[in-house]
């Protein structure tokens, strides 16, 4: 079902980009490159998450994100994670995202995700690293701080649909040194908020 609705917003969503564009209704932030960075993964997470998004033409988002260094604390695991006394890191995660703005500072995007992780094991040396793939819809406002400066504050929402990983099955089999076998499931990314800081090029031409 929420796949289903998420596809019906995207074609909902051209539909409309398609009368906006025929009436030449004019949009403020047109044709506008913002660059900013996440702030709550880094308390969280650690690491890093940096983005560029560019406002193309009258109502089309793209975006680029990139962000590594990053690792799971205990309170954002599973009970299996915690159990498997798993230590959790990502590398890096990386994707890009195709929206549509819903007013000048509202927009709704279809993203695509990349995320590298690495995982560790109490009570045996053995590891794994591997990779998930993403898609999923999310919606961004952003609110700027004065008139006349580029500078904003950015309040996201994503939802992660795990569509795909290199791990056989999606799991990692290994054995304990006490010769215990486990399963270990891919992470899982689901629903995530977040707010960033970035600043506008070109705002102040608007």
């Amino acid at each position: 079902m929420k796949k289903c609705l998420a596809f019906a917003l995207i074609l909902f969503a051209l539909a409309d980009a398609r009368a906006q564009e025929k009436t030449k209704v004019p949009f403020k932030y047109a044709n506008t490159f913002t660059i900013g960075a996440k702030l709550v993964q880094p308390v969280i997470f650690g690491g890093f998450n940096i983005n560029g998004v560019y406002y193309a033409g009258n109502r089309f988002t793209l975006e680029y994100s990139h962000g590594g260094l990053l690792n799971y604390p205990d309170y954002t695991k599973t009970e299996e994670q915690k159990a498997q006394g798993a230590k959790i890191s990502v590398p890096w995660t990386t994707g890009f995202g195709v929206g549509y703005r819903l007013t000048p500072t509202l927009d709704a995007r279809m993203e695509f995700k990349a995320h590298r992780f690495k995982v560790e094991f109490d009570n045996t040396p053995v590891k794994t690293k591997y990779t998930t793939y993403t898609v999923g819809p999310g919606l961004y406002y952003r609110q700027y701080l004065g008139k006349k400066t580029g500078f904003n504050l950015e309040l996201s929402s994503r939802y992660w649909f795990d569509v795909a990983s290199s791990l056989p099955d999606d799991q990692f089999v290994y054995a304990t040194q006490t010769d215990q076998v486990r399963s270990h499931e891919a992470v899982k990314m689901g629903l995530s908020f977040n707010l960033g800081i970035g600043y506008t090029f070109g705002r102040n031409k608007q």
